[in-house]
């Protein structure tokens, strides 16, 4: 099923990745007027997107509250609404606004004829749409921070020192933990730390699962197949000595 939204007012234009280095699944997030939805993209696009942001940006004012970066942060969980296919941007210079559409990819096997019919038949028709497309409307300072978090999120192997991290109390329990980091001495952003034992706990956090609550109910459950199995040898005991006697 496909969708079209056109956003004038959005919360947050976020990007992230997740996953560990060289394997990891990037997005792009739109937060608006209480909806979320979660784009798959690759890197490059990501990388793309920021330039050319910032090219747009310069011929903009400088806004006097300056950036917020951390309002770009991808937030979870993730649940993908389309692959991105083809990106457009553009600027209102009457609303001071950055304009960002993203249109869903299409895939079509050229040699299956049914399949290329379908579509045909779907771009004839005016009530459905051939493809998801999302239109919104960014401030110049929601621009600049997801161009500040792109770059941060394609720094691949780049690494962060420690005095960069700001710990307000020492984190000691699994789960999803904000910390901020000072990446320069304008920019601080907000990270979600994952703490897990496994990268399968990690990837199960990430998506918005409580893994610790999840233990506790599987041992929950083992316990009471235990106890159950326990009484149903011990009744077939009692059963045995019944007929001896």
């Amino acid at each position: 099923m496909t969708f079209y939204f056109d956003f004038e007012n959005a919360d947050a234009f976020a990007t992230g990745a997740i996953g560990r280095p060289g394997e990891r699944t990037f997005y792009l997030q739109v937060r608006a007027e209480g909806r979320t939805i979660s784009v798959k993209c690759e890197k490059q696009q990501v990388a793309e997107m920021a330039n050319h942001l910032r090219g747009m940006l310069n011929d903009m004012p400088e806004p006097a509250g300056g950036t917020t970066p951390d309002i770009a942060m991808l937030q979870g969980p993730v649940e993908q609404d389309f692959v991105l296919g083809t990106i457009g941007l553009g600027v209102d210079r009457a609303a001071m606004r950055m304009i960002v559409q993203l249109e869903e990819m299409i895939v079509l096997d050229l040699d299956d004829e049914e399949d290329l019919e379908d579509y045909l038949e779907e771009v004839e028709d005016d009530d459905e749409l051939p493809a998801s497309v999302v239109r919104v409307l960014l401030t110049p300072d929601q621009a600049r921070a997801f161009c500040d978090v792109a770059d941060m999120v394609n720094a691949e192997g780049g690494k962060i020192d420690r005095a960069m991290v700001i710990l307000d109390k020492p984190i000691k329990t699994l789960g999803l933990h904000p910390v901020k980091v000072k990446l320069h001495a304008e920019v601080t952003i907000t990270v979600n730390i994952n703490i897990a034992r496994s990268q399968d706990e990690a990837e199960r956090q990430a998506r918005g699962e409580d893994v610790i609550a999840s233990r506790f109910e599987e041992e929950a459950r083992a316990d009471a197949e235990a106890a159950a199995d326990l009484l149903e040898g011990g009744a077939g005991q009692q059963d045995r000595f019944g007929d001896e006697d």
